[in-house]
């Protein structure tokens, strides 16, 4: 949380307040911690800086605005709730809206359960990849969709932003405000950040800025308003990712004669493109591998189970 208030005031609770150690930009960490692995790796993907690294949390207007690790475990291991089985619960609900809705008010039955089995059950890529385009809505059609130009064009990246902020702006988490209300991972640590700011109010603070992950913003909204009487003044919209294509924009030699070769031996893909279709190919090549290997195996061992079964009963009917 950062609060802006009088200079002449120090720093509430000194001795017990919560300070993370200095990070450079690029720097390391000794110990392992899968959390911060998983946020870095998503960094380096998405071509984003990570938060760590370029917010000094240091400075003496920020506060720790959450819950320390030891009560963290203590509430979670009290509810019986962890990581996994809070993303479970929320995953539940999400298929629960997700049925509901049919994804899209634009295709029939058939199709909206088409997209419901691809959502939630298991299969090959190619069959993602069918189903995608079978139920695509006839004014955006499946290959000019952003993330499917942006994979074209080879910009994994670009293609992953833009599929995660179509999840970002689509509300599957409606009818699961008291499951998050009552979770440690959201609901306590929201508690917990506005004891913080009704603290920052006390002690004089004119503006207060909560620095936390869009997931925790509904509920936060709704405590907000239940709590504080707060309500919304302005929105105001600020660019947080830029999706631009890597594609280079000038025409170099060899650019020029590869596209001279493609009109003349009339081949419809440009570089990006056929290196994309190559690419596309070897993966759904190695995913049918996969699957063929995994169901030979599984029908294997069930045969071998059956077989297994019937000696057993065979032994007792004999004795």
């Amino acid at each position: 949380m950062v609060a802006d208030k009088d200079p002449r005031q120090t720093n509430r609770n000194p001795r017990t307040r919560w300070r993370p150690s200095r990070r450079l930009p690029g720097g390391r960490r000794r110990s392992f911690n899968a959390i911060s692995l998983v946020q870095q790796a998503m960094a380096c993907v998405l071509k984003l800086d990570f938060q760590l690294e370029c917010m000094d949390y240091r400075r003496e207007n920020w506060y720790h605005a959450d819950l320390d690790y030891k009560t963290f475990s203590a509430l979670q291991l009290a509810r019986g709730e962890s990581i996994f089985s809070f993303a479970r619960d929320m995953a539940l609900v999400s298929m629960k809206n997700l049925s509901r809705s049919g994804m899209s008010g634009n295709v029939d039955s058939w199709r909206a359960k088409l997209l419901w089995a691809s959502k939630v059950l298991p299969m090959p890529l190619i069959g993602l990849l069918l189903i995608e385009r079978v139920c695509a809505p006839p004014d955006t059609p499946f290959d000019k969709a952003p993330e499917v130009k942006a994979l074209l064009d080879l910009d994994l990246s670009a293609a992953i932003k833009v599929f995660l902020a179509k999840q970002l702006a689509t509300d599957f988490t409606e009818g699961a405000s008291s499951l998050i209300e009552q979770s440690v991972m959201i609901g306590e640590r929201n508690r917990a950040a506005l004891e913080e700011l009704k603290e920052a109010i006390r002690d004089g603070c004119k503006k207060v800025a909560i620095f936390y992950g869009g997931g925790h913003m509904p509920d936060m909204d709704r405590r907000l308003r239940k709590e504080f009487g707060l309500v919304p003044k302005k929105v105001e919209w600020q660019t947080a990712w830029s999706i631009k294509t890597k594609r280079e924009k000038k025409d170099d030699r060899l650019s020029t004669i590869l596209h001279t070769l493609a009109q003349i031996s009339g081949w419809p893909l440009d570089r990006y493109q056929t290196g994309a279709l190559m690419l596309f190919s070897v993966v759904l090549a190695v995913d049918l591998w996969f699957w063929e290997v995994l169901l030979n195996s599984l029908n294997k061992y069930s045969i071998e189970l059956v077989v297994a079964v019937v000696h057993l009963l065979d032994q007792a009917s004999q004795l």
